[in-house]
Order: structure tokens, then sequence, then C-alpha cells
């Protein structure tokens, strides 16, 4: 889906756990293609037919960026700089405080053992190529972060991609500002049900209160369309959606504090 030139946002079906679809985005120009989040483990040949659909190719995909590090953002990240061709460099951009979880000097937050088996399972009901794939990306996860982020860092291309650190979902969660088109990519900071735009789901969320207060941090930009990992495109009157959500959030959450 081409929002502006330069912006499109990938929608790719996912058939590993919840069966939805996700919106990985690219944004390029003349001398850039930068990749937003890598889908779960499985789709770079998905991702690479998307991208030729639109007249690019994954070979000249110069940065990918990740919005944080679940792994249904960092998914196929290894299969894409495995694939790459030997004379092509892929930047690999993430927070600082999300860094160590990439690379796996620490464990990220939702790989417990329980889930790590759980997903052994599931790859097991696949054909037997298919298992050999998704085991080698799960036996060779972690990937070298080449540049850490930091708040209100302003990468200098594709018109300005600024980076916006909102914690709580993951440590170094954070959202992408394309100043030019007055564009979020929200990543799971924010998310779509049925056409409506609402905050971080609660139940993936690892400091609730955290991720609502971070919120308040992009009433601060002029946001036109907000493009969520998690249900695509939002455009209703960005701004004013944002206001009801925090106020709804932080209510909620004093709520609960007072039934403790």
């Amino acid at each position: 889906m081409k929002l502006k030139n330069g912006v499109e946002v990938l929608k790719i079906f996912n058939s590993l756990g919840a069966r939805n679809n996700i919106y990985p985005t690219v944004i390029y120009d003349k001398k850039n293609i930068v990749l937003v989040d890598t889908g779960y483990p499985g789709h770079y040949q998905i991702i690479k037919e998307q991208l030729d659909n639109i007249k690019l190719s994954i070979n000249d995909v110069s940065k990918i960026i990740l919005t944080h590090q679940d792994w249904d953002h960092m998914g196929s990240l290894v299969s894409i700089l495995e694939n790459k061709a030997e004379a092509q460099q892929i930047e690999v951009l993430a927070h600082e405080a999300d860094k160590p979880y990439i690379e796996g000097s620490k464990t990220p937050l939702k790989f417990t053992d329980e889930f790590v088996k759980k997903l052994r399972k599931m790859v097991g009901e696949y054909s037997m190529s298919k298992q050999q794939e998704l085991n080698h990306i799960l036996d060779n996860f972690y990937v070298k972060v080449d540049k850490a982020l930091k708040d209100g860092e302003v990468i200098d291309i594709c018109g300005g991609i600024e980076v916006i650190h909102v914690p709580g979902h993951t440590p170094g969660n954070i959202c992408l500002y394309l100043k030019k088109h007055k564009i979020l990519l929200a990543g799971d900071a924010l998310n779509i049900t049925n056409g409506q735009l609402y905050g971080p789901d609660a139940i993936y969320t690892h400091d609730m209160e955290q991720a609502v207060n971070s919120l308040s941090k992009l009433t601060n930009y002029q946001i036109k369309t907000v493009v969520c990992y998690h249900g695509g495109v939002y455009d209703n009157n960005v701004n004013k959606r944002l206001e009801e959500i925090i106020t709804g959030e932080l209510n909620e959450l004093a709520t609960k504090k007072a039934l403790r």
C-alpha cells in the first residue's frame, strides 16, 4: 500500500501463531531503502516478493530498523542478512535499550522456555523443508545491532526519520516519525482493531503504566497518518484520538490502582 512517494506499507498474513496480518513499512529515496521490522520467521520470501511488486529489490535494502526486540518484528532478519548479495551492506538499527536482547546477551522478554517450547511444537506441524528453515532461524536468531539509536535522534535520509523512544512494551520500544509526510510508524505502541486506533495491548506489554505514559510524547508531533504493525493504517484525526487514548488508559490504570 503506497502512502506517499517513498513510503510503502507491506501487508503480510502470518500463519505462524496468531493468524492475522502484520504491516512492516518500507521507506526509500533515490539512494536508500529502509525496511522497518522484518515479520515473523519464514517471511523472507514474502517480503522479497512484495518489494519486487513495488519495483524495489531486497538486495538494495541499505538499513533495517527494528522498532523493538519481539520475535514478530525481527523474525526474518537473520534470513535477510544471510541471503544478501555479497557486496551488499545492510545496517541494522535499534534502540540502545533493546540492543542486548536483539544481540542475545540478554534473553528477549517474551522468549521464555515455555514460549520457545510451544514455538518448536508449532514448527513441527509444517513440511520438512519449512521445519528446517524455521528451526535454522530459531537456532540463529540473534543478530548484531550496527547502530544503537537514542531518543530524538534523526536519521538523515528519506526526508528525515526521527526516533521516538516510547518504553513500556519493551525497554527499547520506539516509534518513527516521518516529518516530511507527517506519518508515524507506531510499531506496537499503538494498535488498530476494527478500524479504530487504540493504545498498547496490555497482554503483550512488559510495563503497561510506562507504555501509556510514553504515549504523551507522541502528542508533540503533528500526525496525519499512523501505521500500526498490528492493524495497518489510521488517518482519522490522529492527534485528537491520541488524547482520548491517553486519558482513557490513564483513568483505567488509576481505577485499577484504587481497587488494589
